[in-house]
């Protein structure tokens, strides 16, 4: 009897902890429901830039007939689409010793990028290959770090492999390391392969490039999957060097075992999607995707690349692309060497921020760009209370004109062709913007003629772009300022906000007689918050039904026992 009996608490107990699980699972669900609902996120935007720095020498393979222009052009179309800071479009080649020997051991450059390393952009006939600017000589390199990488930046830099590279043109490198991060941190990308890398143990101390290799291999990592789209038939080829130390932010894109397969892996090829590098002067966004309304919080950092703070460093910095160009900020470090500004904005649209400090007597230039996303709505779920009503005579209501604000419209496609500067709305083509051409692109001074009847512009939005786009800050040599450029037939998203219509409502006349609620009898209490109170109960009461199950099933099983002894 006492066995049927101790079997039935069980049970008992087993259908309260069930009960109550059931419960909370329902209450959780819930509560996720309604925060799904009510949310509304943008995505997030990256800050540094695209990064692949490997030990191999795949233009040389290449200009040798090997398929190692796989992997070139690879690399490069990813480089170049992830890049994201102020650009002109181009890419810079920095150190091909001779454009007729390619990598130095033959082969021509031209044919080479048009009918190879480029092709992933399009045939070179389309049109859609990026234009490819080479800097050879010492005055020329040198030249491009003086002023070119900061006044006319390229969308990304390629220092290929070049066994006829003379040690001047790497020491050159290395005297402008820092430059060259302030260019990744921007947003900037590179590639670079087989070479000294002094300049990037300039920036990470314990960071060294070996010679070695080409025992097999090399292997794709899932970072290098995951980043760059990289597999093991594109990097397989002879490597010649690897990578050891403190390699900071970048991660292992390839790898091998080296000297023997039994040995540990080596990392061929080093970077990431979206990297920073040390700097003496760098800057941040906190939130990484705000919304319209929202304060962005802008840090300037300022130290010595062992990473002393300078205090008093006076950071001047504007809006050097996007809605609000043209808008300027100062501040000064603190002891911390750090300056911040609070940014508020209504704008919708992506924004460059560039600023300017003159850091351990070197005028430096960094940029960060964020996307401003319209402001999130919010949705209450309807309460139900019942009524209580009371009849009402019939009534006849004059209800006089009223103004109701339309919906927001987010989004409408703009498409911007390069020949002629030709702009259509919606597929239907408008009146030719005004364009001209400057470093080989077509530019058009805004986007005031490209509109659309009853919407006013808020801002643009660079999205599903057929070849590459950019909105960077240009001046020419006769001081025209240009905003926007095409460098290809290009779609763009613009963000427009449909003005207010007026809706008229007709007055209404002869009504039915209808039920007045009356409120003044009762009272419904407090309206609950965005249907949280009660999910949040559910998920208590679950709690203590779990409780409840789970003490009676310990007290039952003491109880046997004592019976038993």
């Amino acid at each position: 009897m006492n066995t049927v009996k101790f079997n039935r608490v069980n049970i008992f107990s087993v259908i309260l902890i069930f009960v109550g699980l059931l419960f909370v699972t329902i209450g959780n669900s819930s509560v996720q429901k309604v925060n799904d609902f009510i949310i509304s996120k943008a995505s997030a935007t990256s800050a540094g830039g695209p990064i692949v720095l490997d030990g191999m020498d795949p233009v040389c393979h290449a200009a040798m007939g090997e398929n190692t222009d796989g992997y070139i052009k690879k690399v490069v179309k990813s480089v170049y689409d992830r890049s994201n800071g102020p650009n002109n479009g181009r890419i810079a080649i920095l150190g091909a010793a001779n454009l007729t020997d390619a990598g130095g051991c033959g082969g021509d450059w031209t044919t080479l990028l048009n009918t190879k390393f480029l092709t992933e952009f399009g045939t070179s006939a389309s049109g859609s290959q990026p234009a490819v600017d080479f800097y050879t000589t010492n005055t020329q390199v040198t030249d491009f770090f003086s002023t070119t990488i900061s006044a006319t930046p390229p969308r990304m830099i390629w220092i290929p492999d070049d066994w006829s590279r003379s040690g001047a043109i790497e020491t050159i490198f290395t005297t402008n390391a820092e430059k060259i991060a302030d260019f990744v941190n921007s947003g900037g990308g590179i590639f670079a392969s087989y070479g000294t890398y002094g300049w990037l143990t300039a920036l990470l101390p314990t960071a060294v490039f070996n010679n070695g290799g080409c025992n097999g291999g090399p292997e794709a990592t899932a970072d290098g999957t995951a980043d760059f789209g990289l597999s093991n038939t594109i990097v397989a080829a002879c490597w010649h060097g690897y990578f050891t130390g403190n390699i900071g932010t970048l991660k292992v894109l390839v790898d091998y075992p080296y000297p023997l397969a039994s040995d540990t892996r080596k990392a061929v090829s080093i970077g990431g999607g979206s990297v920073s590098l040390p700097s003496s002067f760098t800057l941040s966004a906190s939130p990484s995707s705000p919304e319209a309304g929202q304060p962005l919080t802008i840090t300037a950092t300022a130290q010595t690349l062992a990473g002393v703070p300078q205090a008093g460093v006076t950071v001047s910095m504007t809006v050097s692309a996007g809605p609000d160009a043209g808008q300027t900020f100062t501040a000064t470090t603190n002891a911390s060497g750090i300056a911040s500004f609070t940014i508020n904005t209504s704008s919708v649209g992506s924004n460059t921020y560039t600023a300017t400090a003159t850091v351990n007597g070197v005028l430096k230039t960094v940029s960060v760009t964020t996307v401003w996303a319209p402001p999130a709505t919010t949705t209450t779920p309807p309460t139900t209370a019942p009524p209580t009503t009371t009849a009402a005579p019939p009534t006849t209501t004059a209800v006089p004109p009223t103004t109701v604000p339309a919906p927001i419209v987010p989004l409408y496609t703009v498409f911007l062709n390069m020949n002629g500067g030709t702009c259509l709305v919606d597929g239907i083509e408008q009146s030719a913007t005004t364009s001209a051409s400057y470093l080989g692109y077509t530019y058009i001074p805004g986007p005031a003629e490209c509109q659309k009847d009853g919407y006013s512009l808020a801002g643009w939005s660079i999205s599903g772009s057929t070849e590459s786009a950019n909105l960077p800050l240009i001046i020419d040599p006769n001081g025209n300022v240009w905003r926007y450029f095409i460098a290809a037939n290009l779609e763009l998203s613009a963000v427009w906000s449909q003005h207010s219509v007026p809706e008229t409502t007709a007055p209404i006349e002869n009504v039915t007689p209808t039920t007045e609620h009356d409120h003044s009898s009762h009272d419904h209490g407090d309206l609950p918050t965005t249907g949280s109170d009660s999910n949040i109960s559910m998920i208590i009461i679950g709690i203590g039904l779990m409780f409840a199950g789970l003490m009676l099933l310990i007290f039952g099983r003491l109880q046997k026992q004592s019976l038993t002894s």
